[in-house]
């Protein structure tokens, strides 16, 4: 999954939606919605579409949870075990409540999600993506994906920020 397209579909898919609900509650006229939309997408979305450019660069591991969420909890032994076996791989891990953590949604383009949201993403392109667990970075470790591209570090080396 390129991010690239991932940015414009969900740019897309915004515009398209918010203006059937501008069209229907303010019956706007068209360049008049157009503005709106671009101020509306760059006010809520913002940081999180410069977060997602940012992504193109580079290898990342995104961990997005919500403070409290037991599932959340839960998933992070995993993700700071795949970070610890994989130094190759940068840390992000993001607050869903903060403007960043909205990428969710550029990311994760269904009606309904769980948290936490775990990544994979390396120059752009989106090698794996779960939601309501982190059991999938076992399955990437063994997959075809992951051979030659993941450096191993012995276990207790820890790595990463968050954001």
């Amino acid at each position: 999954m390129e991010l690239e397209r991932l940015i414009r579909d969900f740019l897309v898919r915004s515009r398209r939606d918010l203006r059937a609900q501008l069209e229907a509650k303010y019956g706007l006229d068209p360049d008049e919605i157009d503005e709106i939309l671009d101020r509306m997408i760059h006010r809520v979305y913002g940081p999180a579409l410069s977060l997602a450019e940012s992504l193109k660069h580079g290898r990342v591991a995104l961990f997005i949870e919500r403070e409290g969420c037991p599932v959340c909890r839960d998933a992070a032994p995993e993700f700071e075990r795949f970070l610890e076996d994989h130094p190759d791989f940068s840390c992000i891990r993001l607050e869903y409540s903060k403007p960043e953590g909205l990428i969710y949604h550029i990311l994760h383009q269904e009606e309904s999600g769980r948290l936490p949201l775990v990544a994979l993403i390396s120059d752009g392109t989106v090698l794996m993506l779960e939601t309501g667990g982190a059991r999938a970075f076992e399955e990437y470790e063994r997959s075809e994906k992951c051979e030659g591209l993941c450096e191993v570090r012995a276990p207790g080396k820890s790595g990463g920020h968050r954001v």
